[in-house]
Protein backbone atom coordinates (compact mmCIF):
# COMPACT_ATOMS: atom_id res chain seq x y z
CA UNK A 1 0.00 0.00 0.00
CA UNK A 2 1.21 3.05 -1.22
CA UNK A 3 0.63 5.85 1.74
CA UNK A 4 1.77 9.35 1.14
CA UNK A 5 -0.08 12.44 0.44
CA UNK A 6 -2.38 10.65 -1.97
CA UNK A 7 -3.21 8.01 -0.44
CA UNK A 8 -3.15 5.89 -3.20
CA UNK A 9 -3.41 2.07 -2.94
CA UNK A 10 -2.36 -0.76 -5.23
CA UNK A 11 -3.80 -4.39 -5.19
CA UNK A 12 -1.87 -6.67 -7.93
CA UNK A 13 -1.71 -10.10 -7.66
CA UNK A 14 -0.46 -12.29 -11.07
CA UNK A 15 0.93 -15.46 -10.72
CA UNK A 16 4.12 -17.20 -11.52
CA UNK A 17 6.08 -14.03 -11.75
CA UNK A 18 8.95 -13.12 -9.59
CA UNK A 19 9.31 -9.86 -8.47
CA UNK A 20 12.67 -8.18 -10.08
CA UNK A 21 13.78 -11.05 -11.92
CA UNK A 22 12.57 -13.77 -14.77
CA UNK A 23 12.89 -17.04 -15.64
CA UNK A 24 14.74 -17.23 -19.47
CA UNK A 25 13.43 -20.79 -21.51
CA UNK A 26 16.11 -22.71 -20.48
CA UNK A 27 15.35 -22.14 -16.78
CA UNK A 28 18.10 -19.76 -16.22
CA UNK A 29 17.12 -16.83 -13.95
CA UNK A 30 18.15 -13.45 -15.10
CA UNK A 31 18.10 -9.92 -13.81
CA UNK A 32 15.22 -8.56 -16.34
CA UNK A 33 12.96 -6.54 -14.70
CA UNK A 34 9.33 -7.27 -15.27
CA UNK A 35 7.44 -3.94 -16.36
CA UNK A 36 4.09 -3.81 -15.26
CA UNK A 37 2.13 -0.75 -14.47
CA UNK A 38 1.05 -1.98 -11.08
CA UNK A 39 5.43 -2.45 -10.36
CA UNK A 40 6.01 0.27 -11.62
CA UNK A 41 4.10 2.14 -8.77
CA UNK A 42 5.55 0.02 -6.12
CA UNK A 43 9.06 0.49 -7.07
CA UNK A 44 8.44 4.69 -7.79
CA UNK A 45 6.89 4.52 -4.07
CA UNK A 46 9.70 2.84 -2.71
CA UNK A 47 12.07 5.17 -4.30
CA UNK A 48 10.31 7.90 -2.69
CA UNK A 49 9.94 6.35 0.73
CA UNK A 50 6.68 6.01 0.48
CA UNK A 51 5.96 2.41 0.56
CA UNK A 52 4.20 1.14 3.53
CA UNK A 53 4.39 -2.63 3.75
CA UNK A 54 1.66 -5.08 5.49
CA UNK A 55 2.69 -8.39 6.81
CA UNK A 56 1.23 -11.29 7.92
CA UNK A 57 1.18 -12.70 11.77
CA UNK A 58 4.20 -15.05 10.72
CA UNK A 59 6.53 -12.67 9.45
CA UNK A 60 5.34 -10.15 12.72
CA UNK A 61 6.15 -13.06 15.29
CA UNK A 62 9.78 -13.73 13.45
CA UNK A 63 10.12 -9.93 14.16
CA UNK A 64 9.92 -10.17 17.61
CA UNK A 65 6.67 -8.16 17.80
CA UNK A 66 3.74 -9.48 19.99
CA UNK A 67 0.51 -12.16 19.06
CA UNK A 68 -2.70 -10.91 19.77
CA UNK A 69 -2.76 -12.78 23.23
CA UNK A 70 0.49 -11.41 24.39
CA UNK A 71 -0.32 -7.72 23.16
CA UNK A 72 -3.84 -8.66 25.07
CA UNK A 73 -1.32 -9.85 28.29
CA UNK A 74 0.17 -6.04 28.04
CA UNK A 75 -2.23 -3.98 27.95
CA UNK A 76 -4.43 -5.70 30.85
CA UNK A 77 -0.99 -5.19 32.71
CA UNK A 78 -1.47 -1.55 31.85
CA UNK A 79 -4.40 -1.13 32.79
CA UNK A 80 -4.03 -2.72 36.20
CA UNK A 81 -1.17 -0.31 37.06
CA UNK A 82 -3.13 2.51 35.86
CA UNK A 83 -5.91 1.40 38.10
CA UNK A 84 -8.31 0.19 36.58
CA UNK A 85 -11.46 -1.72 38.40
CA UNK A 86 -11.63 -5.38 39.13
CA UNK A 87 -14.40 -5.08 36.93
CA UNK A 88 -12.86 -3.89 34.18
CA UNK A 89 -9.72 -6.07 34.30
CA UNK A 90 -11.94 -9.50 34.62
CA UNK A 91 -14.01 -8.34 31.24
CA UNK A 92 -10.23 -7.95 29.74
CA UNK A 93 -9.23 -11.34 31.24
CA UNK A 94 -12.37 -12.92 30.61
CA UNK A 95 -12.61 -11.77 26.63
CA UNK A 96 -9.12 -13.01 26.61
CA UNK A 97 -9.37 -16.64 27.52
CA UNK A 98 -12.19 -16.73 25.02
CA UNK A 99 -9.86 -16.16 22.33
CA UNK A 100 -11.85 -13.11 21.70
CA UNK A 101 -8.48 -10.83 21.24
CA UNK A 102 -10.14 -7.91 18.94
CA UNK A 103 -13.04 -7.39 21.56
CA UNK A 104 -10.04 -7.82 24.12
CA UNK A 105 -8.13 -4.95 22.77
CA UNK A 106 -11.56 -2.61 22.27
CA UNK A 107 -11.69 -2.96 25.85
CA UNK A 108 -8.07 -2.42 26.97
CA UNK A 109 -7.71 0.31 25.02
CA UNK A 110 -10.75 2.01 26.37
CA UNK A 111 -9.23 1.28 29.56
CA UNK A 112 -6.06 2.28 29.15
CA UNK A 113 -6.77 5.31 26.29
CA UNK A 114 -5.50 4.91 22.66
CA UNK A 115 -2.47 6.80 22.89
CA UNK A 116 -1.25 3.87 25.41
CA UNK A 117 -1.42 2.11 21.76
CA UNK A 118 2.28 3.01 21.07
CA UNK A 119 5.63 1.27 20.03
CA UNK A 120 6.84 1.05 23.78
CA UNK A 121 3.64 -2.06 24.15
CA UNK A 122 5.83 -4.21 21.65
CA UNK A 123 4.37 -2.64 18.58
CA UNK A 124 6.10 -0.98 15.95
CA UNK A 125 3.89 1.12 13.58
CA UNK A 126 3.78 0.01 10.23
CA UNK A 127 2.32 3.56 9.09
CA UNK A 128 1.56 6.68 11.11
CA UNK A 129 -0.82 9.18 10.98
CA UNK A 130 1.09 11.95 9.10
CA UNK A 131 1.26 9.03 6.13
CA UNK A 132 -1.96 9.84 4.99
CA UNK A 133 -2.68 13.91 6.02
CA UNK A 134 -2.75 16.41 4.74
CA UNK A 135 -5.61 15.88 3.16
CA UNK A 136 -7.73 12.60 2.71
CA UNK A 137 -9.73 14.00 -0.60
CA UNK A 138 -6.28 13.97 -2.19
CA UNK A 139 -6.89 10.84 -4.54
CA UNK A 140 -5.12 9.00 -6.46
CA UNK A 141 -4.76 10.17 -9.62
CA UNK A 142 -6.18 8.17 -12.62
CA UNK A 143 -9.46 7.50 -10.81
CA UNK A 144 -12.85 8.23 -13.02
CA UNK A 145 -15.12 10.42 -11.82
CA UNK A 146 -17.45 7.42 -10.24
CA UNK A 147 -14.55 6.08 -8.46
CA UNK A 148 -13.83 9.03 -6.71
CA UNK A 149 -17.00 9.33 -5.30
CA UNK A 150 -17.03 5.89 -4.53
CA UNK A 151 -13.79 5.76 -3.11
CA UNK A 152 -14.94 9.33 -0.71
CA UNK A 153 -17.89 7.93 0.61
CA UNK A 154 -16.87 4.37 1.55
CA UNK A 155 -13.46 5.68 3.04
CA UNK A 156 -16.20 8.33 4.95
CA UNK A 157 -18.17 5.66 6.19
CA UNK A 158 -15.37 3.41 6.91
CA UNK A 159 -14.06 6.48 9.45
CA UNK A 160 -17.35 6.84 10.87
CA UNK A 161 -16.98 3.18 12.25
CA UNK A 162 -13.95 4.16 13.53
CA UNK A 163 -15.18 6.90 15.68
CA UNK A 164 -13.33 9.70 13.34
CA UNK A 165 -16.68 11.55 13.04
CA UNK A 166 -14.95 15.03 11.92
CA UNK A 167 -12.91 13.86 8.94
CA UNK A 168 -15.64 11.10 8.32
CA UNK A 169 -18.54 13.96 7.43
CA UNK A 170 -16.07 16.01 5.09
CA UNK A 171 -15.75 12.66 3.27
CA UNK A 172 -19.13 11.78 3.10
CA UNK A 173 -19.75 15.46 1.91
CA UNK A 174 -17.25 15.21 -1.00
CA UNK A 175 -18.63 12.05 -2.10
CA UNK A 176 -22.31 13.21 -1.88
CA UNK A 177 -21.19 16.56 -4.01
CA UNK A 178 -20.11 14.13 -6.56
CA UNK A 179 -22.95 11.69 -6.78
CA UNK A 180 -25.17 14.35 -7.12
CA UNK A 181 -23.02 16.29 -10.34
CA UNK A 182 -23.11 12.57 -11.78
CA UNK A 183 -26.83 12.17 -11.28
CA UNK A 184 -26.32 9.14 -9.51
CA UNK A 185 -29.68 9.02 -7.20
CA UNK A 186 -29.28 5.98 -5.56
CA UNK A 187 -25.75 6.33 -4.42
CA UNK A 188 -26.23 9.78 -3.11
CA UNK A 189 -29.01 9.04 -1.28
CA UNK A 190 -27.03 6.84 0.61
CA UNK A 191 -24.67 9.36 1.21
CA UNK A 192 -27.31 11.86 1.98
CA UNK A 193 -27.95 9.18 4.55
CA UNK A 194 -24.94 8.14 6.38
CA UNK A 195 -23.95 11.86 6.50
CA UNK A 196 -27.53 12.69 8.43
CA UNK A 197 -26.78 9.95 10.80
CA UNK A 198 -23.19 11.06 11.63
CA UNK A 199 -24.53 14.69 11.82
CA UNK A 200 -26.83 13.69 14.38
CA UNK A 201 -24.26 11.55 16.90
CA UNK A 202 -22.17 14.86 16.63
CA UNK A 203 -25.04 16.58 17.69
CA UNK A 204 -25.21 18.54 14.45
CA UNK A 205 -29.85 17.51 14.71
CA UNK A 206 -30.98 20.92 12.36
CA UNK A 207 -27.98 19.68 9.31
CA UNK A 208 -28.89 16.64 10.27
CA UNK A 209 -32.63 16.59 9.57
CA UNK A 210 -31.77 18.49 6.60
CA UNK A 211 -29.10 15.96 5.43
CA UNK A 212 -32.16 13.42 6.07
CA UNK A 213 -34.74 15.11 4.06
CA UNK A 214 -32.60 15.20 1.19
CA UNK A 215 -32.01 11.82 1.21
CA UNK A 216 -35.57 11.34 1.03
CA UNK A 217 -35.90 13.66 -2.12
CA UNK A 218 -32.83 11.71 -4.01
CA UNK A 219 -34.40 8.50 -3.23
CA UNK A 220 -37.62 9.28 -4.25
CA UNK A 221 -36.05 10.54 -7.85
CA UNK A 222 -33.97 7.17 -7.99
CA UNK A 223 -37.42 5.18 -7.89
CA UNK A 224 -35.71 2.45 -5.97
CA UNK A 225 -37.87 0.94 -3.74
CA UNK A 226 -36.24 -0.02 -1.38
CA UNK A 227 -34.10 3.76 -0.63
CA UNK A 228 -37.20 5.58 -0.86
CA UNK A 229 -38.26 3.17 2.50
CA UNK A 230 -35.05 3.28 3.83
CA UNK A 231 -34.39 7.06 3.61
CA UNK A 232 -37.52 7.89 5.38
CA UNK A 233 -36.49 5.86 8.54
CA UNK A 234 -33.35 7.82 8.14
CA UNK A 235 -35.60 11.32 8.58
CA UNK A 236 -37.91 9.64 11.03
CA UNK A 237 -34.41 8.74 13.54
CA UNK A 238 -33.50 12.74 12.86
CA UNK A 239 -36.93 13.89 13.65
CA UNK A 240 -37.23 11.64 16.71
CA UNK A 241 -33.99 12.68 18.27
CA UNK A 242 -35.27 16.20 17.96
CA UNK A 243 -38.37 15.61 20.74
CA UNK A 244 -40.70 15.54 17.05
CA UNK A 245 -41.98 11.77 17.86
CA UNK A 246 -45.30 12.72 15.70
CA UNK A 247 -43.88 13.50 12.87
CA UNK A 248 -41.07 10.56 13.18
CA UNK A 249 -44.16 8.13 14.02
CA UNK A 250 -45.41 9.27 11.02
CA UNK A 251 -42.28 8.78 8.67
CA UNK A 252 -41.83 5.24 10.09
CA UNK A 253 -45.51 4.55 9.42
CA UNK A 254 -44.93 5.24 5.96
CA UNK A 255 -41.60 3.20 5.60
CA UNK A 256 -43.70 0.35 7.41
CA UNK A 257 -45.77 0.43 4.52
CA UNK A 258 -43.46 0.72 2.01
CA UNK A 259 -41.52 -2.18 2.84
CA UNK A 260 -45.01 -4.30 3.20
CA UNK A 261 -45.06 -3.29 -0.41
CA UNK A 262 -42.14 -4.32 -1.54
CA UNK A 263 -41.74 -7.79 0.12
CA UNK A 264 -44.69 -8.72 1.39
CA UNK A 265 -43.62 -11.87 2.86
CA UNK A 266 -40.87 -10.18 5.70
CA UNK A 267 -43.06 -6.90 6.17
CA UNK A 268 -41.48 -5.41 9.48
CA UNK A 269 -38.18 -2.86 9.07
CA UNK A 270 -35.12 -4.71 9.70
CA UNK A 271 -31.15 -3.88 10.45
CA UNK A 272 -30.54 -0.07 11.93
CA UNK A 273 -34.14 0.52 10.41
CA UNK A 274 -35.70 -1.86 12.51
CA UNK A 275 -33.55 -1.24 15.37
CA UNK A 276 -34.68 2.21 15.18
CA UNK A 277 -38.08 2.12 15.03
CA UNK A 278 -38.02 -0.05 18.18
CA UNK A 279 -36.31 2.12 19.81
CA UNK A 280 -39.56 5.19 18.98
CA UNK A 281 -42.17 2.42 20.08
CA UNK A 282 -39.96 1.94 23.15
CA UNK A 283 -40.96 5.65 24.31
CA UNK A 284 -44.64 4.67 23.01
CA UNK A 285 -44.64 1.96 25.97
CA UNK A 286 -44.60 -0.54 23.24
CA UNK A 287 -42.77 -3.11 24.59
CA UNK A 288 -44.20 -6.24 23.96
CA UNK A 289 -44.40 -5.65 20.58
CA UNK A 290 -40.55 -4.61 20.70
CA UNK A 291 -40.05 -8.31 21.95
CA UNK A 292 -41.52 -9.75 18.98
CA UNK A 293 -40.24 -7.78 16.02
CA UNK A 294 -36.85 -7.87 17.62
CA UNK A 295 -36.98 -11.32 17.98
CA UNK A 296 -38.10 -12.15 14.35
CA UNK A 297 -34.91 -9.87 13.04
CA UNK A 298 -32.52 -11.35 15.55
CA UNK A 299 -33.53 -14.68 13.81
CA UNK A 300 -32.87 -13.44 10.33
CA UNK A 301 -29.05 -11.86 11.26
CA UNK A 302 -28.24 -14.96 13.11
CA UNK A 303 -29.18 -17.14 10.10
CA UNK A 304 -27.02 -14.58 7.63
CA UNK A 305 -24.32 -14.01 10.24
CA UNK A 306 -25.00 -10.05 10.08
CA UNK A 307 -22.74 -8.97 12.99
CA UNK A 308 -24.52 -5.48 14.04
CA UNK A 309 -27.87 -6.88 13.05
CA UNK A 310 -27.10 -9.50 15.93
CA UNK A 311 -26.12 -7.28 18.16
CA UNK A 312 -28.70 -4.74 17.49
CA UNK A 313 -31.21 -7.63 18.07
CA UNK A 314 -30.05 -8.22 21.32
CA UNK A 315 -29.87 -4.72 22.50
CA UNK A 316 -33.64 -4.34 21.33
CA UNK A 317 -34.86 -7.22 23.33
CA UNK A 318 -32.78 -6.33 26.51
CA UNK A 319 -34.03 -3.02 26.18
CA UNK A 320 -37.35 -4.26 26.24
CA UNK A 321 -37.18 -6.71 28.92
CA UNK A 322 -35.46 -3.73 30.99
CA UNK A 323 -37.90 -1.69 30.42
CA UNK A 324 -40.92 -3.74 31.65
CA UNK A 325 -39.24 -4.72 34.40
CA UNK A 326 -38.32 -0.50 35.24
CA UNK A 327 -42.65 -0.05 34.75
CA UNK A 328 -43.04 -3.53 36.53
CA UNK A 329 -45.69 -4.68 34.17
CA UNK A 330 -43.56 -8.04 32.66
CA UNK A 331 -39.99 -8.03 31.56
CA UNK A 332 -37.43 -10.99 32.68
CA UNK A 333 -34.54 -10.20 34.62
CA UNK A 334 -32.26 -13.37 33.07
CA UNK A 335 -33.35 -12.24 29.85
CA UNK A 336 -32.78 -8.52 29.67
CA UNK A 337 -29.13 -9.45 31.49
CA UNK A 338 -28.41 -11.92 28.77
CA UNK A 339 -29.29 -9.67 25.59
CA UNK A 340 -27.40 -6.73 26.86
CA UNK A 341 -24.62 -8.56 27.37
CA UNK A 342 -24.55 -10.24 24.06
CA UNK A 343 -25.28 -7.07 23.08
CA UNK A 344 -21.90 -5.01 23.99
CA UNK A 345 -19.88 -8.09 23.17
CA UNK A 346 -21.42 -7.73 19.75
CA UNK A 347 -20.95 -4.37 19.36
CA UNK A 348 -17.42 -4.72 20.28
CA UNK A 349 -17.01 -7.74 17.73
CA UNK A 350 -18.82 -5.36 14.89
CA UNK A 351 -15.88 -2.88 15.30
CA UNK A 352 -18.44 0.12 15.59
CA UNK A 353 -17.24 2.96 17.71
CA UNK A 354 -20.43 4.95 16.55
CA UNK A 355 -22.83 2.13 17.93
CA UNK A 356 -20.97 0.72 20.94
CA UNK A 357 -22.26 3.53 23.48
CA UNK A 358 -25.31 2.42 22.67
CA UNK A 359 -25.33 -0.81 24.41
CA UNK A 360 -23.37 0.68 27.49
CA UNK A 361 -25.94 2.95 27.73
CA UNK A 362 -28.53 0.08 28.03
CA UNK A 363 -26.60 -2.16 30.12
CA UNK A 364 -25.83 0.26 32.79
CA UNK A 365 -29.63 1.39 33.31
CA UNK A 366 -29.52 -2.58 34.12
CA UNK A 367 -26.99 -2.33 36.35
CA UNK A 368 -28.31 0.82 38.40
CA UNK A 369 -32.28 -1.05 38.44
CA UNK A 370 -30.54 -4.02 39.98
CA UNK A 371 -28.24 -2.14 42.39
CA UNK A 372 -24.87 -2.95 40.56
CA UNK A 373 -23.82 0.78 41.13
CA UNK A 374 -20.00 0.06 40.33
CA UNK A 375 -21.12 -2.00 37.37
CA UNK A 376 -23.22 1.06 36.32
CA UNK A 377 -20.37 3.32 36.85
CA UNK A 378 -17.63 1.58 34.91
CA UNK A 379 -20.34 1.11 31.31
CA UNK A 380 -20.97 5.07 32.06
CA UNK A 381 -17.53 5.84 32.18
CA UNK A 382 -16.66 4.32 29.41
CA UNK A 383 -19.52 5.72 27.06
CA UNK A 384 -18.16 8.79 28.31
CA UNK A 385 -14.40 8.70 26.96
CA UNK A 386 -16.27 6.91 24.05
CA UNK A 387 -18.50 9.84 23.36
CA UNK A 388 -15.65 12.79 24.34
CA UNK A 389 -13.17 11.38 22.31
CA UNK A 390 -15.62 10.82 18.94
CA UNK A 391 -17.34 13.80 19.63
CA UNK A 392 -20.72 11.93 20.16
CA UNK A 393 -22.51 14.86 22.42
CA UNK A 394 -26.57 12.75 22.51
CA UNK A 395 -24.45 9.82 24.00
CA UNK A 396 -22.68 12.51 26.04
CA UNK A 397 -25.58 13.87 27.59
CA UNK A 398 -27.10 10.42 28.01
CA UNK A 399 -24.36 9.35 29.63
CA UNK A 400 -24.54 12.18 32.15
CA UNK A 401 -27.97 11.35 32.64
CA UNK A 402 -27.41 8.10 33.55
CA UNK A 403 -24.71 9.02 35.80
CA UNK A 404 -27.92 11.33 37.68
CA UNK A 405 -29.88 8.25 37.54
CA UNK A 406 -27.05 6.34 39.63
CA UNK A 407 -26.31 9.45 41.84
CA UNK A 408 -30.18 9.31 42.83
CA UNK A 409 -30.37 5.71 43.36
CA UNK A 410 -27.71 6.26 45.46
CA UNK A 411 -29.23 8.89 47.74
CA UNK A 412 -26.95 11.53 46.81
CA UNK A 413 -28.30 14.91 44.87
CA UNK A 414 -25.05 16.86 44.63
CA UNK A 415 -23.20 14.46 41.91
CA UNK A 416 -26.66 13.99 40.45
CA UNK A 417 -27.19 17.68 40.13
CA UNK A 418 -23.82 18.30 38.73
CA UNK A 419 -24.30 16.11 36.00
CA UNK A 420 -27.77 16.96 35.17
CA UNK A 421 -26.50 20.20 34.65
CA UNK A 422 -24.21 18.87 32.45
CA UNK A 423 -27.17 17.21 30.47
CA UNK A 424 -29.15 20.17 29.84
CA UNK A 425 -25.97 22.25 29.29
CA UNK A 426 -25.72 19.37 25.70
CA UNK A 427 -29.18 19.24 25.51
CA UNK A 428 -30.05 22.57 24.73
CA UNK A 429 -26.92 23.61 22.62
CA UNK A 430 -27.47 20.58 20.13
CA UNK A 431 -31.28 20.37 20.14
CA UNK A 432 -31.42 16.99 21.62
CA UNK A 433 -35.17 17.71 23.04
CA UNK A 434 -35.86 14.29 22.91
CA UNK A 435 -34.56 13.81 26.04
CA UNK A 436 -36.49 17.18 27.57
CA UNK A 437 -39.43 14.75 29.83
CA UNK A 438 -36.24 12.51 31.51
CA UNK A 439 -34.27 15.79 32.08
CA UNK A 440 -36.94 17.29 33.60
CA UNK A 441 -38.29 14.59 35.94
CA UNK A 442 -34.68 13.55 36.90
CA UNK A 443 -34.07 17.38 37.94
CA UNK A 444 -37.46 17.42 39.66
CA UNK A 445 -36.38 13.90 41.63
CA UNK A 446 -32.99 15.35 42.74
CA UNK A 447 -34.66 18.67 44.09
CA UNK A 448 -37.14 16.80 45.87
CA UNK A 449 -33.82 14.62 47.46
CA UNK A 450 -32.34 17.38 48.11
CA UNK A 451 -35.53 18.75 50.08
CA UNK A 452 -35.88 15.41 51.96
CA UNK A 453 -32.00 15.40 53.11
CA UNK A 454 -32.74 19.09 54.75
CA UNK A 455 -35.68 18.27 56.60
CA UNK A 456 -34.07 14.67 57.78
CA UNK A 457 -33.34 15.14 61.29
CA UNK A 458 -29.44 15.83 62.08
CA UNK A 459 -28.04 12.85 63.98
Amino acid sequence: MRGGGGGAAVEWAPTNLRFGSASSDDGEVTDAVIHDPALDELRQAYRDGDLVLFVGAGVSAAAGLPSWAKLVEKLLERARARGATALVLGEIDALLKKGRFIDALSAARDAVGEQELTPSCGVRACCRKTRFDPPWERLAPGLSEPDQAFVLSHAGFALRALGRLPEAAGLLRLGLERYIAQKSWTSAAVSASNLSELLQALGELSEAQAQAQKSVELADTSGDAFQRMARRTTLAAALHARGLREDAAAQFEEAGQMENERQPAYPQLSSIAGFQYCDILLDQDRDAEVRERAAQALEIAVRNNWLLDIALGHLSLGRAHLFALQHGTAGDLAQATSHLQQAVNGLRHAGSQNHLPRGLLARAALHTHTGNYPAARHDLDETLTLATRCGLRLHEADAHLGHARLALAEGDPTPALLSLAKARSLIDATGYHRRDGELTTLESEAAALVGANQAAPQG
